[in-house]
């Protein structure tokens, strides 16, 4: 059955490294598994009820859209644990991994407009093709999984962009003498008065991981990625303090717009 993880072997992770020890895959792992079982016969195949077999791709469908959502946090909070070179590489095999899946996918699609279902299904033509109801929610599903294939290839590259960049900048760093709460306010009022764009997420809310890397990456700051990331964020607990102790001392800058 969908999302029964417990039994089956993931061909996908079994070259583990130290790297993936020290982050967290699980829902990665799932997602991957449902897109590759649903290229696989079973029991969603073996249902008998049109009814049902509509009821089960759309059960499949709902729980391949919700692991990307899942997957999408995963990966933000996974790169927030991980240097710059270490995220790339682990951007990058994400991507590929996904590319992967997406020409199977693809190819299967030919297959299916073709009316060649063996090479997939392990069932004979002439079976399938008295099941138009399977045929049609095999193409459903098929488009489904395509979009969300892509839509994570999308999500990945929005953030391998900023490790393309980082490779390209100089090491030499701005030397932060404050402290970090105060630079982490100080950037993100800039961003809050249109002075600066911060990275943002397919959703258009700030990227605060994102974010606190390139901050990082242009100050000399004593402090954490995942500690700035908050600083960033003034809406946080963390970010709240400094935001106060800045407006009672008159802290004012105005809006780019207003002396535009």
């Amino acid at each position: 059955m969908a999302g029964d993880y417990t039994k089956k072997e993931d061909i996908y992770f079994r070259d583990n490294t130290s790297l993936d020890s020290k982050i967290n895959r699980i829902i990665e792992k799932n997602f991957f598994f449902e897109i590759q079982q649903l290229l696989k016969s079973g029991d969603f195949f073996e249902i008998d009820e049109e009814e049902k077999i509509q009821e089960n791709g759309m059960h499949q469908s709902a729980i391949i859209t919700s692991l990307l959502r899942n997957l999408q946090s995963e990966i933000d909070d996974n790169i927030a644990l991980m240097d710059k070179e270490s995220s790339f590489i682990y951007l990058s095999k994400l991507r590929d991994k996904a590319c992967g899946s997406l020409e199977n996918i693809q190819l299967q699609a030919v297959n299916i407009e073709n009316n060649n279902f063996e090479h997939f299904f392990d069932l004979k033509k002439e079976d399938i093709l008295m099941r138009k109801d399977f045929i049609e929610v095999a193409k459903f599903l098929n488009r489904i999984k395509s979009a969300r294939l892509s839509s994570l290839i999308e999500f990945v590259d929005s953030n391998l962009k900023y490790y393309k960049i980082i490779d390209q900048v100089v090491l030499n760093k701005l030397k932060w003498l404050g402290k970090p709460s105060q630079l982490g306010f100080i950037i993100s009022s800039l961003v809050d008065l249109g002075y600066l764009e911060a990275p943002t997420k397919q959703d258009g809310e700030i990227n605060f991981t994102q974010f606190a890397k390139l901050v990082k990456t242009t100050f000399d700051v004593n402090t954490t990625e995942a500690t700035l990331s908050k600083y960033l964020n003034q809406e946080s607990e963390k970010g709240q303090e400094p935001a106060r102790k800045f407006k009672e001392n008159g802290f004012d800058i105005p809006h780019i717009k207003t002396i535009s």
